[in-house]
């Protein structure tokens, strides 16, 4: 009945945005838009209603506030007036219908940003533990480890340690990589792929 945090980390190039997006894109298309096998039964796709990707490394979420704006309008939810956290925690849970998926992508950017402080992190934290009864989840992306993360300007951020799920993208598999090559729309010569792989 709650729902869980996602962490990805990986090396920069490793795939963690497109994974963000896909996993976006993938629950949200109609069955029929979908390949056969591409999901299974046991996945909930009904189970998150709203979705909000947030890239700190956008002009746009630079501050605490282009945050806010960035995340209100994804969810339709109007601005009115100077947003500050505790008006941001109170319009998510006056006016939030059903559950929402908070991406964060390059977070280790917002760790040296001083913008967003403990303060920040700690509203975050409040959102997805109490102040929204288990709506609310985070899905972070970064090439830091979480054990990085969890100390924040030499104190504690309490963020962060909330994150059970874990995962990290490594290099393909020589499997992985030559059916990724073969699923292209312009087949590549078996040359090519050899080439291809070996200096990947």
């Amino acid at each position: 009945s709650t729902l869980q945090h996602v962490a990805i980390t990986g090396l920069a190039r490793s795939g963690k945005t497109s994974l963000l997006h896909y996993i976006n894109k993938v629950l949200t298309l109609p069955p029929r838009a979908l390949r056969a096998g591409q999901l299974g039964q046991q996945v909930p796709r009904s189970r998150i209603q709203n979705w909000a990707y947030i890239d700190f490394q956008d002009p746009r979420t630079l501050t605490t506030a282009g945050f806010f704006q960035t995340l209100l309008r994804q969810l339709d939810l109007p601005l009115d007036g100077p947003v500050s956290l505790p008006r941001y925690a109170d319009l998510l849970a006056d006016r939030l219908k059903g559950s929402l998926m908070i991406q964060m992508d390059e977070v280790q950017w917002a760790l040296s940003n001083p913008e967003f402080d403990l303060a920040f992190w700690a509203m975050l934290r409040s959102l997805a533990s109490s102040a929204l009864e288990g709506r609310v989840s985070y899905m972070i992306s970064t090439h830091k480890s979480l054990d990085q993360l969890t100390t924040y300007t030499g104190d504690h951020s309490p963020f962060f340690n909330i994150f059970g799920h874990r995962l990290e993208l490594k290099p393909f598999s020589e499997e992985d990589a030559r059916e990724l090559a073969a699923s292209s729309p312009i087949p590549f010569a078996r040359a090519d792929v050899d080439w291809i792989i070996a200096r990947s």
